[in-house]
């Protein structure tokens, strides 16, 4: 779900420029509801996909994305698992963190983004060609899709007020995991079924068939056969009466 909305947000950028403040915006927005690896992870294909499709060179792309990523990570606690094992240690709740942590965040965020962008000027120039995307293919699993964007917009909520209440954040997270890592298993389940069921259609379709093309040369022979034998009788026939 992350890799189709980051791909729909990227590829719908007009010029390098546009292009280039999505993905640092994307980023820096991924990150502060995700872990900052998980956000690079899933990003950074996206990113090297779009680049190459486009024929650009993806390194100014790169360089915004990891930049974004893990200064902007520092707004909120679950942007980063450092911060979380320090908020945990010092007991200092999400809304706390979040208010010390937010303004010094932003303001050097707009700073770097002026920084890359003066380092990057010349790449980012210019118009982009528009390629078309098929959501299926990168959407595989609409039903999965769904269930675990739920389940992962449940967890920040719980991880917000676990904060708060000064909860064990693995305590608080372990349930969401085991919800996503069991649908994972039943779609897995479900797809190898359908796999099974389908290589056997097609092995019971090609018996059929080698049984119906048995059937229709032996019918052939058949017919060749008593074509042959009333042939012969004709002949017979024919000799009868010239003697």
């Amino acid at each position: 779900l992350l890799g189709f909305i980051s791909l729909k947000t990227t590829l719908g950028a007009k010029t390098r420029f546009q292009l280039f403040l999505r993905i640092f915006i994307l980023s820096g927005l991924l990150t502060l509801v995700c872990n900052n690896d998980v956000v690079i992870l899933t990003f950074t294909p996206i990113v090297l996909y779009s680049t190459i499709h486009l024929k650009i060179n993806p390194i100014p792309f790169l360089i915004a994305e990891y930049f974004a990523v893990n200064t902007i990570s520092s707004a909120f606690l679950i942007g980063n698992a450092t911060q979380i094992i320090i908020a945990q240690s010092s007991s200092i709740p999400f809304f706390t963190y979040a208010k010390w942590a937010i303004l010094p965040t932003f303001g050097c965020s707009i700073i770097l983004f002026g920084m890359i962008y003066l380092r990057f000027k010349n790449e980012l120039n210019g118009e982009l060609c528009q390629i078309t995307i098929n959501s299926n293919e990168v959407f595989h699993d609409h039903s999965s899709g769904y269930f675990n964007a739920f389940v992962f917009s449940c967890s920040i909520i719980c991880l917000i007020i676990g904060t708060q209440l000064n909860w064990q954040l693995w305590i608080v997270t372990m349930p969401f995991g085991v919800a996503s890592l069991m649908r994972d298993f039943y779609t897995d389940l479900m797809n190898y079924q359908k796999d099974e069921n389908r290589k056997k259609a097609l092995k019971e379709k090609g018996f059929q068939e080698q049984i119906k093309l048995q059937r229709d040369f032996n019918e052939r022979i058949r017919k060749e056969s008593i074509e042959g034998q009333i042939a012969l009788n004709n002949a017979q026939l024919e000799q009868i009466k010239t003697n």
